[in-house]
Parts: structure tokens; C-alpha cells; sequence
């Protein structure tokens, strides 16, 4: 984990590769700093 992470936002990436999520609906731009997680900010469907 990077630092500057508050603790829910690193348990939410632990949970989210445990369980193989990859998107995550955030504005947040801390979560673009990690590999294999895909920030989407907006109304976006990530599986057309």
C-alpha cells in the first residue's frame, strides 16, 4: 500500500483484490495511484 491511504480506503483495495474487483466508483484520485485497481468517476459502465 502506498502511503497516504486512510485505513477504509486500504481495506476496501485488500478487499477488492482478494475478491478480484477491479473498478471501483470513487472520487477519490488516491485509488489511480495503484495497479489493478480502475478508478471510474462518473456514470461509466465498465462492462458494456
Amino acid at each position: 500500500m502506498k502511503p497516504g491511504f486512510e485505513y477504509p480506503d486500504a481495506m476496501t483495495v485488500a478487499y477488492m483484490r482478494r475478491q478480484g474487483i477491479e473498478y471501483i466508483y470513487s472520487f477519490d484520485e488516491k485509488f489511480d495511484r495503484l495497479n489493478g485497481i480502475t478508478r471510474l468517476n462518473g456514470d461509466v459502465d465498465p462492462y458494456p
